[in-house]
């Protein structure tokens, strides 16, 4: 489950349509292209045996006009696949009447891991093959070890097989964890204590499986360790899970960093929580630097600022904004887009200077234009021999007062308007 802010959809209660983000539309496999669907649509898209309890949902809040609503259901994608959804929305008063604001997440990555994690922890409740978990015991003196069946099966070797010593034990491990399980080991002895390591093999078959090993030792009527004893389990398909979840996380921390938008969150007392590189090019500054400190310290130029009043806007009234504003220091302008989380914020923005520049450019060049007392006809790039001749798309002033015709009337026609007019 992706641990950044989900998209915001916004939906009337009054008419009950929805107004869904391209992050949305991309969560339940919608082509952006097409519309968002009204809320007696959207249940359409809900799994077959979650769409009654769903629907019974969003019934009583809207009949018990509750403040918030919370759901997690199942969707079928346009592409035939499930996905696990689950979101969160919060009413609010609009000049068009009441709606409800919030936010979706595809939590079906985190669902696949939790119902492996609780697959784990059941089959770590039952005793042998199923459960993959075994017992061990090793009597110091004289020293001997006992293997349960499915303690030897997980180590690769035939039920009734026992390992002469702890010497011959700890080489079953792959070399890099040998150290390890000794060391647990040989100090649960001296301390006392019990451990819980988890560690890696290395099989004479080949086979690498992660492996949990707990023990615990017993003492004697003298109170010395006389025997350790524990469970042992084979853990690789847990261990692939958690693997498989870091690397969705690792995934998209990699498309956050690869994105052409800046993009940054901010905790509730107004510091960096992450940042990615574009960030830290557009403010220049290391976007690792920003972790951890305060916006307002780090940026006193944006106190008493658009900046400031927008970004404080989101925060208390838990809605998205959006702005553009000059950032002095820098000589910047930038185009910014505010989610509020449950965490705090999480902002994209970007540099646009360039376009802001290029606007002022074209008014100015439209300005000289219009007082010119020539006639200027722009049209489009299309050959004039093409059937119906290239497009008007700007006339100026002159060309009005000397043809008769507006500017609402030549845009969009083609020059042969004129003939006859200026022969």
């Amino acid at each position: 489950m992706s641990r950044l802010p989900g998209p915001r959809p916004l939906a009337s209660c009054q008419t009950g349509e929805l107004s869904w983000s391209r992050q949305v539309f991309d969560i339940y496999g919608i082509p952006v292209s097409e519309t968002a669907p009204h809320v007696d649509e959207y249940f359409a898209l809900t799994h077959p045996d979650d769409m009654k309890s769903s629907r019974a949902i969003y019934d009583d809040f809207v009949k018990q006009h509750a403040p918030r609503i919370e759901f997690q259901h199942r969707v079928i994608a346009s592409d035939g696949s499930t996905r696990h959804i689950k979101g969160v929305g919060e009413r609010h008063q609009s000049p068009d009447g009441e709606i409800v604001v919030g936010y979706v997440q595809d939590i079906s990555s985190f669902v696949q891991t939790r119902q492996e994690l609780t697959q784990a922890e059941q089959l770590l409740r039952l005793a042998g093959e199923k459960a993959r978990l075994g017992g061990w015991r090793v009597e110091l003196d004289p020293e001997s070890v006992t293997w349960t069946a499915e303690t030897a099966h997980i180590h690769g070797m035939p039920a009734g097989y026992s390992p002469p010593d702890v010497s011959e034990v700890i080489e079953f491990y792959a070399p890099d964890f040998r150290q390890k399980i000794r060391e647990a080991f040989e100090q649960s002895i001296a301390s006392g204590e019990e451990f819980d390591v988890v560690c890696r093999l290395l099989r004479s078959d080949g086979q690498q499986p992660w492996v949990r090993a707990i023990g615990v030792p017993e003492v004697d009527e003298q109170g010395k360790v006389c025997a350790v004893q524990g469970a042992f389990q084979d853990i690789s398909k847990l261990r692939e899970a958690q693997e498989r979840a870091e690397e969705s996380d690792r995934q998209r921390l990699d498309i956050l960093e690869s994105i052409s938008d800046a993009f940054f969150t901010l905790d509730e007392h107004w510091n960096f929580s992450f940042a990615n590189r574009q960030t830290g090019v557009l403010l220049e500054r290391p976007a690792g630097e920003l972790i951890g400190k305060n916006l307002w310290r780090e940026f006193p130029e944006t106190l008493n600022s658009k900046f400031e009043r927008q970004y404080l806007l989101a925060m208390k009234n838990r809605e998205t904004v959006r702005f553009q504003d000059f950032y002095a220091p820098l000589g910047k302008w930038f185009d910014v887009t505010v989610y509020p989380t449950t965490a705090g914020l999480a902002i994209y923005f970007r540099d646009v200077t360039r376009e802001i520049k290029n606007q002022e450019h074209l008014r100015l060049v439209e300005a000289a234009l219009s007082r010119q007392n020539d006639t200027v006809i722009i049209t489009e790039a299309e050959s004039v021999e093409s059937p119906n001749g290239p497009g008007i798309v700007y006339v100026n002033d002159a060309f009005e007062h000397l043809t008769g015709y507006s500017r609402s009337e030549a845009i969009g026609q083609t020059p042969r308007m004129l003939q006859g007019l200026l022969a």
